[in-house]
């Protein structure tokens, strides 16, 4: 998924606005990835909290999925 999203963020690199936050979308993006990551390594090694990093994944992603969508909801008209 990190790998995915890296190809992304290159590819369409100089379509960004000067303003926009760029930071936020790998904070977004890798935010949701590498817990994820830490859950499966901890779950295969059998210590290290296992599927509790499950949580701030979900809630990452969750936040990533309403910011996206209210920038296609409200920002796109500007």
């Amino acid at each position: 998924m990190a790998g995915l999203a890296t190809v992304i963020l290159y590819r369409v690199r100089h379509l960004h606005h000067d303003a926009e936050l760029r930071w936020l979308r790998y904070v977004v993006d890798f935010g949701a990835a590498l817990p994820m990551l830490a859950a499966s390594a901890s779950s295969i090694a059998g210590a290290g909290g296992g599927l509790y990093w499950l949580v701030p994944a979900v809630v990452i992603s969750l936040v990533g999925g309403l910011v996206n969508s209210w920038m296609l909801l409200v920002e796109i008209l500007r």
